[in-house]
């Protein structure tokens, strides 16, 4: 089976190579000061000339509009500058984000933004892989108005699962998913400490977790949501999954 390879290039940012094609989740984003790591400067700069090793991706995943995932206004501007196939955003949004969805839909680039409810799915082809949008919430009580999908892309049996901030309701992913097999999961570290995180793990059961959405800590020292990840780790002793911390501006892994 052909391996995907994945690259993390922000927070939550992570860009996917199968077979020639290339696709950015959550990829177009700045710090703007926040705890969460943007986009490199130089290379979103490059990004949005439409230079450098970004330019010109296939496919482009947002999971929800909050900015340290996802900027409308950045994302309109690497599409005026970059050949671009398709979009998958959220049906639900701000103003910038309808505007987004109107200057794709003018240019001809295709739109993917599924009306579902929570716990809903909606899958279509995105190039060589089929995609399954997830109807989701965002987790935390604060945001809970804030429509948060979780992306499934199946690479010819090879099924990577992104939550993104998707709440950890268990029947939502039950319903969303059904049938589907997950052979990796990504994870923010609050899904992953949470009780109810930890069911709907069990209940996806993937072959390899990944925990990403980490804060980059200095070299050579591990952040507290690492220290936090890796001891409940611990404590469970023997995992029935491979466990994997995306934590490094550039990483890369075969999947």
């Amino acid at each position: 089976m052909h391996p995907v390879k994945l690259t993390l290039i922000a927070n939550a940012g992570v860009l996917l190579e199968y077979k020639g094609q290339r696709y950015l989740i959550d990829g177009i984003h700045t710090n703007e000061d926040l705890e969460f790591d943007g986009v490199p400067q130089t290379l979103l700069g490059q990004m949005l000339c439409g230079s450098g090793d970004l330019a010109d991706i296939d496919y482009l995943l947002f999971t929800h509009e909050h900015i340290d995932h996802f900027m409308a206004g950045l994302t309109q501007t690497y599409l005026q500058n970059n050949n671009v196939k398709a979009i998958v955003v959220p049906a639900q949004g701000g103003g910038r984000l309808a505007g987004l969805k109107e200057y794709a839909e003018f240019t001809g680039v295709e739109t993917i933004a599924p009306v579902i409810a929570d716990g809903e799915g909606y899958t279509t082809t995105l190039g060589g892989a089929e995609l399954t949008v997830g109807g989701m919430r965002h987790m935390g009580a604060r945001f809970r108005d804030v429509q948060s999908c979780s992306l499934l892309l199946d690479f010819e049996g090879k099924t990577l699962l992104f939550t993104g901030d998707s709440d950890h309701i268990p029947k939502w992913f039950e319903t969303a998913f059904e049938g589907k097999q997950i052979d990796v999961m990504f994870v923010n570290p609050l899904f992953y400490l949470n009780p109810m995180g930890q069911a709907v793990i069990e209940q996806m059961a993937p072959s390899t977790l990944v925990i990403y959405h980490l804060a980059q800590a200095s070299e050579g020292v591990i952040s507290p949501f690492e220290r936090a990840v890796l001891a409940e780790a611990q404590k469970k002793g023997e995992l029935p999954y491979q466990l994997i911390l995306l934590d490094r501006m550039g990483q890369t892994e075969e999947f």
